[in-house]
């Protein structure tokens, strides 16, 4: 026990936090992460004393596996944020070690919508910027883009092949919202229909 102990402490020094995952080794080959899980199980089954809990305890050992999981995703989302500057990506992205942080955050997206999540974890993820309702934000972004295309051509009329400036996909989304023009909000069709959009531009050319 005191050898796990030690090299728990240590990981604690190294990494600044008590994270440790279930597959994790240290460099001599001890298997840390099922030590760790280990001693989640017998103080669950009331099988240590209070002096190893308070030593736990005293490294920020979390108990509960769920705050654990939890406290994982938040570290590997913040250490994200820090290196690009943002919390944007795929529901399948992958960290380099393998951990699912997009469907991480995908869960954190639907806990707020069950009222799941506790105020002080919505606050520390809103902190690093994290989108609640990203295909509203992509729609915003599309729509603005349409907005800015009409101002500089007086029309909507975009090529299916157009990009911005930027590389926003403007024809590919144009397109999207035709296809798609059942599943969009009445206050959204309001706001194409208020550009000029055209719906069906094959039967306008025939007209024409």
């Amino acid at each position: 026990w005191e050898e796990g102990f030690s090299y728990f402490e240590k990981y604690v020094q190294e990494h600044g936090n008590a994270l440790v995952s279930v597959s994790y080794k240290t460099r001599s080959g001890f298997k840390l992460g099922m030590w760790v899980d280990t001693q989640r199980q017998s103080i669950k089954k009331d099988k240590l004393n209070n002096n190893r809990i308070e030593k736990l305890d005293g490294l920020g050992f979390l108990l509960d596996p769920n705050k654990f999981k939890w406290e994982e995703g938040f570290l590997y989302l913040k250490k994200y944020v820090q290196e690009n500057g943002n919390a944007k990506f795929s529901v399948s992205f992958k960290t380099k070690s393998g951990f699912k942080l997009g469907s991480w955050v995908d869960t954190q997206r639907q806990s707020i919508k069950n009222n799941k999540l506790s105020q002080e974890q919505v606050e520390r993820l809103d902190v690093l910027g994290i989108d609640w309702d990203p295909l509203q934000t992509q729609w915003e972004e599309g729509f603005s883009n349409l907005e800015k295309y009409v101002q500089e051509n007086g029309d909507a009329n975009v090529p299916m092949n157009y990009k911005t400036v930027d590389d926003f996909n403007l024809g590919s989304w144009v397109s999207g919202r035709r296809l798609g023009k059942e599943k969009l909000t009445i206050e959204q069709k309001k706001r194409l229909d208020s550009l000029g959009f055209d719906w069906d531009p094959f039967a306008t050319r025939w007209e024409e």
